[in-house]
Parts: structure tokens; sequence; C-alpha cells
């Protein structure tokens, strides 16, 4: 655990740590607010991502600890690890999620109470984070906003790594809620107006911007709004439509600041939605 000030690092504590373990998370930000309390507060994760952790899967998580037998955290030890603001009274200012394929819709919702801004990514997320670029801008600009901060670390992640199919997005977690229920609404008018139509509904999804957890594995997450508009395209029903707009409003509200290279297009948010077929 280093402290850096005055452009030199110091060691405060070392010895092996399992960085797969909510409990550490959780005494790292106790000890850090504790000891070097500030006005804001920025926190970062960086390493490897594999999204949302869905039922009975064992490989959603972020942060693999190569020594402890690759252990992680699951999104519920995340959350568990990051509440650590929650039970002092306050939120993260800024959740940045430094790893691939974080940029889901459940993640989002799993942090809404704990942060009220997040960086994730809908793709792979290409490292390591210029804390160089980061830390200078910071130092410049002190009474930055946590909401320009949020912009400003993905200029910073774009113009190092824009060689890549990339995207990054900074989320107002107060407004993840509004898209969860107009989703309720939509996938309900989806079911409802589209009977027997499971194999249509799957094309759809089957052509829409998708992405992988894992090199060579199921495109398992798809870009919400790239979905919405392929129903809208595909559908004469006025509910849908109109709720499948309505869906795609709430989250271009929520997504405050969105960029990607390689993509034809991506909206900066995603949901889980395997492919049956």
């Amino acid at each position: 655990m280093y402290y850096f000030h005055n452009g030199k690092l110091d060691i405060l504590e070392s010895r092996p740590y399992n960085f797969g373990n909510g409990n550490l998370l959780y005494y790292f930000l106790k000890y850090g607010v504790s000891n070097f309390p500030a006005k804001r507060y920025l926190v970062v994760l960086e390493d490897h991502g594999s999204g949302w952790r869905a039922p009975a899967r064992e490989d959603r998580d972020i942060c693999v600890d190569d020594i402890y037998n690759r252990d992680t955290l699951t999104i519920p030890e995340l959350r568990e690890g990051l509440s650590y603001f929650t039970d002092i009274g306050k939120k993260i200012d800024l959740l940045y999620l430094h790893a691939c394929v974080m940029g889901n819709l459940e993640v989002a919702y799993e942090l809404k109470e704990l942060a009220n801004y997040l960086v994730f990514s809908e793709a792979t997320a290409y490292g390591p984070t210029r804390w160089d670029q980061i830390m200078s801008y910071i130092l410049s600009n002190p009474s930055t906003t946590p909401e320009s901060l949020g912009k400003k670390i993905i200029d910073i992640y774009y113009n190092n790594y824009s060689v890549k199919p990339i995207t990054m997005s900074l989320i107002d977690l107060s407004k993840i809620s509004a898209i969860l229920g107009e989703l309720y609404y939509f996938s309900n008018y989806l079911m409802n107006t589209l009977p027997g139509s499971a194999s249509a509904i799957m094309n759809i999804r089957l052509n829409t911007l998708s992405f992988e957890p894992y090199s060579d594995s199921n495109k398992e997450y798809i870009d919400i709004n790239d979905f919405a508009y392929r129903i809208i395209n595909n559908s004469n029903y006025n509910e849908l439509t109109n709720s499948a707009y309505n869906l795609i409003n709430y989250v271009n509200s929520a997504v405050l600041y969105h960029r990607y290279s390689g993509f034809n297009y991506t909206c900066g948010l995603s949901i889980w939605f395997p492919c049956y077929c």
C-alpha cells in the first residue's frame, strides 16, 4: 500500500494480499478514508473483468488474483467490498472499473447505491491505467467535479488506446432505476405483442452489437439501444415501439459521456442477453 505525496511514493504497508477477497477491498477503503479523509473520493479497480455474474455461473467477476488460486471478486463481493462508504453514510464520488465488459446495466444496478458516477467499458478494456495523466489532471484541477474527472478519464483512455475496438462510458447511477422501470414494460410488450415469435426476437438479438466476456466465448452482452432500435425497425406495435423509444431515452439520459472506436455504434451500456441457438 503506497502513499503518493509531493512527487514520491511511500510504502505504508507490505504483505501478501488476496485481491479476490472482498474483505480486503473493504479494509483498503476503510484504511484510506480513516487516515486520509478527503472532500471527494475516486476509487479505481483495474484488472481482468467479465461482467455481471449470471445465475449458476462462477466466472462473472473482476480482479483476478494470480497468486491466491485465481480468486476473484464476484459482483456481490464487489458490492460488499465497496459498501464501506454506505456504512459511513457516504457514496463514492467516482468509481472507475478499468476491466473488460463491465459496462452492463446489471453491474450498474448492483452499484447504484454505492457511488454517484461510474466509468466502465462495454467491450474489452486495454491497460494499463494512465495514472500519470490522471494524476496530472487532478493536480492541475483540484476543484474538478466527479463528472468532469470521469470525462477526462475517458478521454485519456480513448487517446491512448484508440487503435483497437474500444468503448468507455460515464454513467449517472441515480438514473439507473428509471432504465430498469422502462425495461420491465419493454420486456412485457416484447413478449405480449410478439407471441410465438421467440425465434424472431432471437434473430434480432443475433444481429445486435454484442460483446464477449472472454476470447472465443459466447457474446452474452448486447448493446441496449442497438437492440431497441432494431426492435423499432422490425415492429408495427405502438406500445412496443413507444416503450423502445422510452428505453433509449432513459439510457441516453444515464450515459453522460461516451467514446468508442472500431464500432459503427454503441450507446455505452449493455445488458446480459445470452444466445440460445
